[in-house]
């Protein structure tokens, strides 16, 4: 996303993390038409239903299209170097993408067309280069391990 020349007109976001929403809301108050799609029924699983409710209905108010219960089914890359394996083309030439979302619980797919399609599901700390393991920070698949007594680390 950070190394396009020009603004999708539609994107499609997968997967509602606060990364997913955050960008997804960005792009849509930047004037492209923003799809989010998710395949659990609520947004910020991680949060309080509450929370999650109430963002949820701020964000459709606003504009933004959320699919819950949605998953990817399909993806066909429409651009004229659709399917050729010419992965030299300019990042920031927008594609053109046919995408089915299939409801978890119903036969018929939603199609949609979009420009890019962000995928925020599956997110994994990048400290590698850091040398955050070599001091001895303890890093584990979801991120930096963190205790009370490391949250006010001082330097000397």
């Amino acid at each position: 996303m950070w190394e396009l020349d020009q603004l999708p007109s539609k994107l499609l976001v997968v997967g509602t993390s606060p990364i997913g929403i955050e960008l997804g809301q960005a792009f849509h108050r930047s004037g492209t038409q923003v799809t989010i799609a998710q395949r659990s029924g609520r947004i910020f699983a991680k949060e309080e239903a509450e929370i999650s409710e109430k963002m949820l209905s701020y964000l459709r108010e606003e504009g933004i299209e959320i699919r819950l219960n949605t998953h990817l089914a399909q993806v066909t890359d429409c651009s004229p170097n659709g399917g050729s394996g010419d992965n030299n083309h300019h990042a920031a030439a927008l594609g053109d993408y046919r995408v089915r979302l299939k409801a978890n619980d119903e036969e018929e797919k939603h199609k949609i067309s979009v420009n890019r399609i962000l995928i925020t599901v599956g997110q994994k700390p990048n400290v590698e280069g850091l040398g955050i393991k070599e001091i001895g920070v303890s890093v584990r698949t979801k991120g930096i391990d963190a205790n009370d007594s490391e949250k006010h680390l001082r330097c000397r």
